[in-house]
């Protein structure tokens, strides 16, 4: 019977959806707006969110993975704390001109450091060296099956991604 009770516990444990319970009110009510209804929330990565201050203003902000209702992609959304600002990072919209789905992103994890190092490539696409970025405010590490690794980080005026690793 114990181990039952141990398995169903478990089970329900890694079953559960996201609840927004957990947020605070200023999340809830960000994600009760017109434009949160194309996107569902999404467990498909540990923690299902983040908070940090991820754009350098002193308040914690809050990322949380997404998926597009329509498309099924995943990504995230940042939200601002103190405004009315929202980035989606995948779940359907390109980052970059490019990213469109993190499925392929198993992990992610904040980084706090103020520089990172980053790839540089050559026209034909080959990896050339690396370069210091400086940072505003650190950013947020997703990992592709232990390979791939990017940073998604605030630029002053949104989000963009460079590639750590390759």
């Amino acid at each position: 019977m114990q181990l039952l009770v141990t398995f169903l516990l478990f089970f329900s444990l890694n079953s559960a959806s996201v609840s927004q319970t957990t947020f605070p009110e200023w999340v809830k009510e960000e994600l009760s707006k017109p434009w949160f209804e194309t996107f569902i929330l999404s467990n498909s990565t540990a923690p299902s969110y983040i908070t940090s201050d991820l754009n350098g203003d002193g308040e914690k902000d809050v990322a949380i993975r997404i998926q597009n209702k329509t498309s099924k992609e995943l990504g995230f959304v940042i939200l601002h704390n103190n405004s009315i600002e929202h980035f989606i990072i995948g779940a359907g919209k390109p980052l970059n001109g490019k990213l469109r789905d993190l499925s392929l992103y198993d992990k992610w994890k904040l980084y706090k450091e103020s520089s990172v190092q980053v790839l540089t490539y050559t026209e034909t696409g080959d990896i050339d060296g690396t370069k210091k970025v400086e940072l505003i405010s650190g950013g947020i590490v997703i990992t592709m099956s232990e390979a791939t690794q990017s940073l998604i980080f605030w630029n002053g005026k949104t989000y963009e991604r460079v590639i750590l690793s390759d």
